[in-house]
Formats: structure tokens, sequence, C-alpha cells
């Protein structure tokens, strides 16, 4: 037989540890009004452009050095230009 608390307490401590939390929650809604987009009148063909040209060119500034470090040939050019090592 199940007995019920005849007098429950209305407010139970969420914090179940005997410690205060270190790391409370932050304010969950800081800004009640945020703008999404920090720039409104951007063009997203403008913004696609600029994000294609970014990786393009840091796909460069670390392809370009690592090529160089390394300082050889790859296999396939041999192939393909029909080298003649001897």
């Amino acid at each position: 037989m199940a007995v019920a608390c005849s007098n429950p307490s209305p407010n139970p401590d969420p914090n179940p540890y005997p410690y205060p939390n270190p790391y409370p929650n932050p304010d969950p809604n800081p800004n009640p009004n945020p703008n999404p987009n920090p720039n409104p009148n951007a063009n997203p063909n403008q913004v696609a452009v600029a994000c294609l040209c970014w990786a393009l060119g840091l796909a460069d500034l670390v392809t370009n050095p690592t090529k160089n470090y390394v300082g050889r040939l790859r296999p396939n050019f041999y192939t393909s230009c029909a080298w003649d090592a001897g």
C-alpha cells in the first residue's frame, strides 16, 4: 500500500547538491529583440561570392606552401609527360 505525502513542500529545492552552483546559467534572453542578421542590407549573392573567394584563397594559402615544402613532382606528372629519367 502506497502512502501519499500529506504535506508536500510547495517549493522543492531545484539544486539537490549541498553546494551552490558555481556556474549559474546566464540570462537566457539578455536582449529581448536581437537582430539575427547583423547586416540586413547585404546581398546574398555578394556574400556567397565573398565566401567562395575566401575559401579558394585559404585553400591556396595552405596548398601551395605545402607543395613547395615537399618539393617534388607528383607521380602522375612523369606518366602524363612520358618522362624518361634515363
